[in-house]
């Protein structure tokens, strides 16, 4: 893609986008960038972030659990249940790195960008009620 004349954009950390391999939040961004973006075999596009963010399992676990309004972290625990507070700490914290969770006054809550991506968790969940039992799990009969 680099020279291309059809105004495609690379984002595979060319000199287009500084940091695009990073993994900090927000890092390889393409302003104004749309959807998919094919670059390759390196698998590095905007839609990699949306796979980053739901392949840490807690993630979408506790934004899940946001889902009806903030709640308190002892609450968010008790409501997910097994997790540790060290762990769960951690998570949050990286949900407000990225944008999608704030905390104000005790409370830990969806930002309206958290929000957008209940969709995407609820239809993870979706498919795997619909085809999860087809799945083929090493190790399991």
């Amino acid at each position: 893609m680099p020279g291309a004349s059809d105004g495609s954009r690379d984002v595979t950390g060319g000199p287009d986008v500084p940091g695009a391999d990073d993994r900090r939040p927000g890092a390889g961004h393409v302003p104004g960038g749309a959807g998919l973006v094919e670059v390759g075999e390196t698998g590095s596009c905007p839609t990699r972030l949306a796979f980053d963010l739901v392949g840490n399992t807690r993630n979408p676990v506790v934004l899940w659990a946001l889902r009806n309004g903030p709640r308190r972290r002892g609450e968010l625990r008790t409501l997910i249940g097994g997790i540790s507070a060290k762990v769960l700490t951690e998570t949050v914290r990286r949900l407000e790195g990225y944008g999608l969770v704030a905390h104000h006054n005790g409370h830990y809550a969806l930002t309206e960008l958290g929000e957008t991506f209940l969709g995407p968790i609820e239809a993870f969940g979706t498919w795997t009620a619909t085809h999860g039992d087809q799945v083929q799990i090493p190790g399991k009969p």
